[in-house]
């Protein structure tokens, strides 16, 4: 593993300094798009695991503060996201009774989505790495501060990366993942 200089990624700070300077304003910062403490903690944590991860990757950031608060807002907009198709989900089954359409539904979205992980893992790495950004719900700009690339070499990216995966899911799969909301 390379050795990682906190100080340059943190202007000074070490790691935990930064995570106790920002965690609580963060939590508080989620609860507003959550209402759920608990969800809010979570949330900034799994922010903070991917900072961390990040740094033992020894990727480059330029500036931890923004990366915080906009990584907190994507996770709660998925989350949200998450929240919703739970729901559905729930409120369709309400009745208790089992019913077959629903189990076919979610059998076609699973192998959907199984599929376009698999179709992902054939992308060259930096298409890839791009394109799982893209899911996790970033937009260019944010994705091009992140990898330090051109807004437009992002953007190239992403239509490369659609089109091969369109190559590799065919047609149908490639429609279906994207109705099922996991292509964007």
């Amino acid at each position: 593993m390379k050795s990682i200089n906190h100080k340059r990624i943190f202007e000074g700070s070490t790691y935990e300094d930064v995570f106790h300077k920002y965690y609580g304003a963060l939590v508080s910062y989620a609860v507003r798009f959550v209402s759920d403490d608990q969800a809010s903690e979570d949330l900034v944590q799994d922010v903070f695991l991917r900072l961390l991860n990040k740094i033992r990757n020894n990727e480059e950031l330029n500036d931890v503060r923004s990366y915080l608060y906009r990584s907190v807002k994507n996770q709660c907009i998925n989350y949200n996201k998450h929240m919703l198709v739970r729901d559905k989900y729930e409120a369709d089954n309400a009745d208790g009774i089992d019913n077959e359409d629903n189990y076919i539904d979610a059998a076609i979205r699973t192998e959907v989505y199984r599929q376009l992980n698999e179709a992902l893992k054939k992308l060259p790495p930096q298409t890839q790495k791009i394109f799982r950004l893209v899911l996790d719900g970033l937009t260019s700009k944010e994705i091009a501060e992140d990898l330090q690339l051109s807004v437009e070499t992002v953007k190239t990216q992403r239509k490369r990366a659609k089109m091969m995966l369109k190559q590799h899911l065919g047609n149908v799969t490639y429609v279906l993942a994207i109705l099922f909301n996991y292509i964007p």
